[in-house]
């Protein structure tokens, strides 16, 4: 009953807005499309649509905008004497952060280190 309420809610709201933003309790924001979008909450996750968003346990909050929670990247510079292995966090361009360790593939990335956040390209 609350997961149809929550769908009626969520299908009413998001036809004046373009994005609905899932905050995370590390204040991570994932912000997604809201058209034509499927919520779905399965196995202690947040779903949209076939991927996993967040677990719930992580969910701080959730809103609809009409601005993702994403500023974009113009350029990407290179970082004198910025390793990506010490990033203290790494980040995709969706927002997920990577699990510690993991093997990039050809693409951008957001890395942060010691309170600075870096635009990366893995070639």
């Amino acid at each position: 009953m609350t997961t149809a309420l929550l769908s009626v809610m969520l299908t009413a709201q998001a036809d004046e807005y373009k994005y609905l933003s899932v905050e995370k309790t590390d204040g991570t924001v994932v912000s997604l499309s809201a058209s034509d979008l499927t919520i779905t909450f399965a196995d202690g996750y947040l779903v949209a649509g076939t991927e996993k968003v967040a677990a719930l346990a992580e969910l701080s909050k959730m809103y609809f905008s009409n601005t993702g929670g994403t500023t974009g990247i113009n350029s990407i510079a290179d970082s004198e004497g910025f390793s990506i292995g010490e990033a203290e966090a790494i980040y995709d361009l969706n927002g997920r952060q990577l699990p510690q360790g993991s093997q990039l593939h050809k693409g951008v990335y957001i890395a942060k280190k010691n309170g600075k956040t870096f635009k990366v390209q893995v070639r």
